[in-house]
């Protein structure tokens, strides 16, 4: 059931994200030295689920087929100490419209979801395509999924649905650690509640926000319990946000700075968001402000930019002890540039460090920051302690309307240090107002 979805949806991330991307080595065991098999005591599962049904508590369950358990109505509960083995490569468990998914595990007796052979990717995961608030699953550990050939493959799948998961264990998965998808129509997918929960030995990014996402699904990514370690998934620990150019933040929200508490020690390193094809605030909603917290690290893709249109604005402000930071993925081309036509005042870049940008494809014009004024208002930019390094052209770029009498007016410009502006430090100085008219 819905594998239309699965092809067409358009994607979209919602989150309250405080995980945890744990250990380079197994946190379960569950290696590479493969799975056994089933306990003799098992009881075999067929697919449809049609009517409420209740697994467990403390008992082995196995599904023997290559393909989904599906569950197309009713609710599948699921109680602490319950195992589940799916042995087949494709088998997994969806749950469709009408359905609904709720697993209650403890610390002592978690909830263990596997399937069979070794390596990565040994079943499929746990597939949600319900329109429905109340899924939950909660000390559920899902050990080598991933197995799907769909480009978004993931432990968990969240489509059009809604999801709290808590102290949960997503390990060793052949694709994603989680993906969020919507269709682009209405809209719903979301993790209500997302704490507690560790994603370990991805082969691809831990959490993946697949294509076209909206700010319903960005706005609420925090940080909000900074011991949680993120490694054990190569050069991919990072959020990873493609086809980004289409995430709108429709209103007022935060990009959050993210912290992944290192093994062992007491330091921290910064979590990336990475949006390799940019990203912009919103044509449709006027009055989309972002605010991207002190300490964050935006990472773009080559040739991408950030979009600031007319009625919108982005406030970056970083500290003296925590700069925000722009930058390119280490490896690749330069991105784009920060693009501000910001009509009224609002707009801000203080303490931060803007690097490996400078080239916009859609402009003739380019810089690391691109201001534009048209025909029609100024353009307005409070920009202060703020680095501008390696720029593929000008540091600044500043386009007035050419024929006026609309300006590009900046604040608190005095305090910029341009480094290896290939073109020079400030271009096109056209209509340019160095304070506020």
């Amino acid at each position: 059931m819905k594998n239309t979805l699965r092809f067409f949806g358009i994607i979209a991330l919602a989150a309250l994200i405080g995980f945890s991307m744990a250990g380079c080595s197994s946190p379960t065991g569950n290696d590479d030295s493969g799975t056994p098999p089933p306990s003799a005591d098992a009881i075999e599962l067929t697919s449809p689920i049609t009517a409420d049904r209740t697994l467990g508590p403390d008992k082995n369950y196995v599904y023997k087929g290559n393909n989904y358990l599906q569950v197309n109505g009713g609710t599948l509960t699921v109680l602490q100490g319950t195992t589940i083995t799916f042995t087949q490569v494709y088998g997994g468990l969806e749950i469709n419209d009408g359905a609904m998914l709720t697993m209650n595990g403890t610390a002592a007796k978690p909830i263990i979801l596997q399937g069979q052979g070794v390596g990565k990717g040994r079943w499929a995961g746990i597939y949600l395509y319900n329109n429905t608030a109340d899924n939950s699953i909660n000390y559920v550990k899902l050990l080598a999924p991933g197995s799907d050939t769909l480009d978004y493959a993931a432990g968990v799948l969240i489509h059009e649905s809604k999801l709290s998961m808590t102290n949960c264990l997503i390990d060793n998965s052949k694709g994603y650690g989680l993906t969020i998808r919507n269709n682009g129509i209405s809209n719903n997918a979301e993790l209500v509640t997302f704490t507690g929960n560790t994603i370990s030995n991805c082969a691809k990014y831990p959490v993946c926000a697949d294509q076209s996402a909206t700010s319903y699904q960005l706005r609420n990514i925090t940080n909000d319990n900074p011991f949680y370690a993120w490694t054990g998934n190569g050069t991919n620990n990072m959020i990873y946000i493609p086809n980004g150019y289409d995430v709108r933040f429709d209103g007022s929200y935060t990009i959050h700075s993210l912290r992944s508490l290192n093994p062992g020690t007491s330091t921290y390193s910064t979590i990336p968001w990475y949006f390799p094809d940019g990203l912009r605030l919103s044509d449709f909603v006027t009055g989309s402000d972002v605010t991207i917290e002190a300490g964050a690290d935006i990472i773009l893709g080559s040739g991408s930019y950030i979009q600031v249109p007319v009625d919108c604005h982005l406030i970056a402000e970083g500290t003296v002890a925590n700069h925000i930071t722009f930058r390119p993925l280490p490896g690749s081309t330069a991105w784009g540039n920060i693009w501000i036509a910001s009509q009224t005042r609002g707009s801000k870049l203080n303490y931060c460090d803007i690097s490996g940008g400078g080239t916009n494809p859609t402009k003739l014009y380019q810089g690391l920051v691109y201001v534009e004024a048209n025909s029609v208002a100024n353009a307005y930019l409070e920009i202060n302690n703020t680095t501008l390094t390696d720029s593929s052209n000008y540091g600044l770029f500043f386009k007035g309307n050419s024929s006026g009498p609309h300006v590009c007016y900046i604040a608190n410009s005095t305090t910029l240090t341009y480094t290896r502006c290939i073109s020079g430090t400030i271009g096109g100085a056209l209509h340019v107002d160095y304070e506020w008219e």
